[in-house]
């Protein structure tokens, strides 16, 4: 395996281990913090004492309720990218100098993802929005 095709495998995996290690650090720190304020809790009322503030404070903080226009809040920016993600494929495209220039499908292909998954996000913002009821 020559450094070129060495590099076309790390770069995918590691903006993809990225992501994951964003969403899944915070997740676990939360949940660990979760789990010393319950256990603290639970030594503090086998030994018959009051539960002091600050730890009741700990479990209303990592459990924090999901803004009502989330879905559409991440929809919008799912949307975004994949727009920008079009652009750039042909924007590339229409400034190339190449005698053979040609469209860039795979770039193309990768803005599916985010819009597909933005259109998803929209439409469950949309179906569980509270119709006004009527008087």
């Amino acid at each position: 395996m020559n450094e070129h095709s060495l590099a076309e495998v790390l770069v995918p995996i590691s903006v993809f281990a990225m992501v994951a290690a964003i969403v899944i650090v915070p997740t676990l720190r939360r949940s660990r913090e979760r789990l010393a304020a319950i256990e603290a809790i639970r030594s503090l009322s086998e030994k018959g004492q009051a539960t002091p503030p600050e730890l009741m404070t700990v479990l209303q903080q990592t459990h924090r309720p999901r803004p009502p226009g989330g879905n559409l809040r991440a929809g919008v920016i799912c949307l975004a990218i994949s727009a920008a993600m079009i652009i750039l494929a042909l924007t590339k495209y229409a400034f190339s100098t190449a005698p053979d220039a040609h469209l860039n499908g795979s770039l193309i292909g990768a803005a599916a993802f985010p819009g597909l998954i933005g259109l998803a996000l929209v439409g469950l913002w949309a179906a569980n929005r509270r119709k006004p009821l009527d008087d």
